[in-house]
C-alpha cells in the first residue's frame, strides 16, 4: 500500500465532466468547519473514473509535481477501480471501492475486498497463504492533498475507518493488508494506528504468504517492497470506536446523489 500526502490546487469535482454520482456514507468533522465526506463508488461512477484517468498526467503537469510515483499509485488505483467495475459479478464480489471528499475535491481513494483466485482456482478475499476463513484485504489506499493553500487531515484515516464499518455486513472479521516497507513510506506506522498488526517473520515471509492473485490485472508491489499485516476483530473495533468519536462521524444516507448538490460545509 502507497499512501500520498500532497499536491498543489484543486481538482473540482463540481468543474468535472461527467457529473460524480456516488453513495454518500459519512460525513467526519477534523475541524473548525473542516469536513471530511466518504463516498462509494458504483458502477454508474464509471465516466467519472474514467475522466479522471484521462486527465491524471494534465492534472500533475498543470500542478507542476514531479512526484511521479505519486501519479502512478493514484493511476493503478483508479484502474483497478475502473477494472473492478466492468467485471464480471462472479469476479467483482465484495468489492468496496470508498473516495474521500473535501469541498468537492478528491482526496484519497480505498479499494478493499478484491476476489483472488488461488493456484489450485479457489476464491478468497485475502491473498495470504492459510488465513482465517472470514479474512479480507485491503488493496488499495492512495490519499493526496488537492489544495495549495491548506492541507486535508486524516482522509487515510477516514478511508480506513469507514472500510472497517463495512466488514461486518460483508461477513468479514480480520483485514490483511500488503503494507510498503519502512524506508519507502510512513506506511507501516499509519497501518499499525489503524489497527495493524506485523505477522512473524515479516518480510522473510512474504513470499510464502502471497499465494492468491488479483483477477482484475496486476497491480501489485514487487514482494521485495511490502510488509504483510492483520488487523484482528479486536483492535478493529477499538480503532471504529476511537476515529468515530474523535473525528465526530456521522452517518449519511446511503443513497445515490449527484455532489453537486451535497452541502459539504
Amino acid at each position: 500500500m502507497y499512501i500520498n500526502h500532497s499536491t498543489n490546487t484543486p481538482y473540482n469535482l463540481q468543474n468535472s465532466t461527467p457529473k460524480f454520482k456516488a453513495i454518500p456514507l459519512a460525513k467526519y468533522k477534523y475541524g473548525k468547519n473542516e469536513f471530511l465526506n466518504v463516498y462509494q463508488l458504483e458502477k454508474r461512477d464509471l465516466p467519472f473514473i474514467s475522466n479522471f484517468l484521462k486527465n491524471l498526467k494534465q492534472y500533475f503537469a498543470d500542478k507542476k509535481i514531479d512526484d511521479y510515483s505519486r501519479q502512478e499509485v493514484m493511476k493503478e488505483a483508479f484502474s483497478a477501480s475502473e477494472k473492478i467495475l466492468t467485471s464480471p459479478n462472479k469476479i467483482k464480489g465484495k468489492a468496496r471501492i470508498f473516495l474521500a471528499v473535501k469541498d468537492s475535491n478528491p482526496c484519497g481513494i480505498l479499494i478493499g475486498n478484491v476476489l483472488k483466485e488461488s493456484k489450485t482456482h479457489k476464491m478468497a478475499y485475502s491473498s495470504r497463504k492459510n488465513h482465517a476463513r472470514k479474512e479480507t484485504e485491503l488493496d488499495w489506499l492512495a490519499t493526496w492533498n488537492p489544495f495549495a493553500d491548506k492541507k486535508v487531515k486524516n482522509s487515510g484515516k477516514v478511508l480506513t475507518n469507514e472500510f472497517y464499518h463495512t466488514l461486518k455486513q460483508d461477513g468479514f472479521k480480520d483485514v490483511y493488508v500488503r503494507s510498503e516497507v519502512p524506508e519507502l513510506s510512513y506506511a507501516v506506522d499509519f497501518y499499525k494506528k489503524m489497527g495493524f498488526d506485523e505477522l512473524p517473520n515479516g518480510r522473510e515471509s512474504i513470499i510464502k504468504s502471497s499465494t492468491n492473485k488479483y483477477l482484475i490485472g496486476n497491480f501489485d508491489a514487487s514482494d521485495e517492497d511490502i510488509i504483510p499485516m492483520v488487523a484482528s476483530p479486536e483492535n478493529i473495533r477499538k480503532v471504529k470506536r476511537e476515529l468515530s468519536d474523535n473525528l465526530h462521524r456521522e452517518k449519511l444516507n446511503h443513497i445515490s446523489v449527484s455532489i453537486d448538490h451535497l452541502k459539504m460545509n
